[in-house]
C-alpha cells in the first residue's frame, strides 16, 4: 500500500507513477511565479495611491545615491587633491576649490530633488531625477567601462520608477496641485 505524503490534502490529486514529470512541472511553474515576482520589484504596480508613493520613493532614493556620490568625490578632492577614478593630482589650488564647490553644489541640488520628490511628489523633481541619473549613468560608463554595470542599471530603474510613481500618484490623486 503506497503512503500519500503530509502535504497533500484527501482532495489534491494524487502523483502520477508512471508521470515522473508532474512533480517536476509543479516546481517549474513555482519557479517561474518567483522569477516574476522578482522583475516585478523592479518594475512595480502603481494602480493605487499607496504604491505610487512608494514607487516615487525609488527616484529619491536614487538622487540620494548621487548626492551621496557626489559628496564622496568632494571630500576626496577636498583631501587627496583628486576624485574617486582619477589618478592625476589638482595641483593648481584655483580647479581644486572649484571642483569641491561645484561637487557640494551637486550634492545639495540631488538632495533637494531627493527631498521634494519624497515628501511632496514633484513631478519636474523627479524628470529631473531621471535624466541626470540616466546622463550620469552613461558618463560614467564612459569614463570607467564596465565597472558598476549592475549599480547603474539599478539606478536607471529606480528613477524611471520614481517617475513613473510621482505621475501616477498625481493622476489618481486629483487634489494634489504640486509642480
Amino acid at each position: 500500500m503506497m503512503r500519500t505524503p503530509d502535504h497533500l490534502r484527501p482532495d489534491d490529486p494524487k502523483p502520477d507513477p508512471d508521470n515522473p514529470d508532474a512533480q517536476g512541472k509543479k516546481e517549474y511553474e513555482s519557479l517561474g511565479t518567483s522569477f516574476l515576482k522578482k522583475v516585478k520589484s523592479f518594475y512595480p504596480e502603481v494602480d493605487t495611491l499607496k504604491k505610487a508613493k512608494k514607487t516615487s520613493h525609488h527616484g529619491a532614493g536614487a538622487s540620494l545615491y548621487l548626492a551621496g556620490s557626489y559628496g564622496l568625490t568632494g571630500g576626496f578632492y577636498y583631501f587627496t587633491g583628486h576624485g574617486i577614478f582619477e589618478k592625476e593630482v589638482i595641483t593648481d589650488p584655483f580647479e581644486l576649490m572649484i571642483q569641491i564647490i561645484l561637487m557640494a553644489i551637486l550634492a545639495l541640488i540631488f538632495s533637494f530633488t531627493a527631498y521634494r520628490v519624497h515628501k511632496k511628489q514633484g513631478k519636474i523633481s523627479s524628470v529631473i531625477i531621471m535624466i541626470t541619473t540616466l546622463i550620469e549613468s552613461v558618463y560614467k560608463l564612459i569614463i570607467v567601462p564596465g565597472t558598476g554595470l549592475p549599480l547603474l542599471i539599478i539606478l536607471s530603474l529606480m528613477a524611471i520608477n520614481g517617475v513613473r510613481g510621482t505621475y501616477a500618484y498625481h493622476r489618481l490623486d486629483p487634489s494634489s496641485a504640486h509642480d
